[in-house]
């Protein structure tokens, strides 16, 4: 059962890359339903996070921000640092575009501390990145430029071009 939730899982994920919203949630809610059935609360984390950016993309905010909560505290109850940090990114994203920024902050702060503490290099530079990108909103020129200047050397030296992609479009906008 667990293997055809994760399946499911896996095809919702494609559907809503794809902008397929309602495939996506289909597969999703399938998936979260044999995961409920068998108690296993990883993979309904996985699931909630799934929704909550489903959800997202078809700007219904407050869906979003309950199901990104919700895997939030799955992770924490199953002690998965990588969830968390993911759960908390994502509510972060939700919390600049509302205007609040200091949760904001507050969030992606965690996340980096959680990326770190589970040695999760991509969800680290991700932290980061949003870091700068929230200083860049607040106008912390000086703050955005170290937490950039120091991803994109990074991934530079990691010859993780795509990051160090993002990292450079971001100092440009300093």
């Amino acid at each position: 059962m667990r293997s055809e939730a994760w399946t499911l899982q896996h095809i919702g994920a494609i559907y809503a890359q794809a902008g397929e919203y309602d495939e996506a949630l289909e597969r999703y809610l399938a998936a979260q339903a044999l995961f409920q059935q068998v108690g296993y609360l990883v993979g309904e984390g996985r699931i909630l996070n799934g929704l909550g950016t489903v959800y997202e993309r078809q700007g219904h905010f407050e869906q979003a921000r309950r199901h990104y909560e919700l895997s939030e505290q799955a992770f924490r109850d199953t002690h998965i640092d990588i969830g968390i940090a993911g759960a908390l990114r994502d509510q972060g994203a939700l919390d600049l575009r509302e205007g609040r920024l200091d949760d904001a902050r507050r969030r992606y702060e965690e996340c980096l501390a959680m990326s770190a503490q589970s040695g999760t290099r991509l969800g680290m530079s991700d932290a980061r990145l949003l870091i700068g990108e929230l200083d860049i909103a607040c106008g912390n020129h000086e703050a955005a430029g170290r937490w950039l200047e120091e991803l994109r050397a990074e991934s530079a030296q990691q010859k993780k071009r795509p990051l160090e992609l993002k990292a450079h479009h971001a100092l440009s906008r300093l």
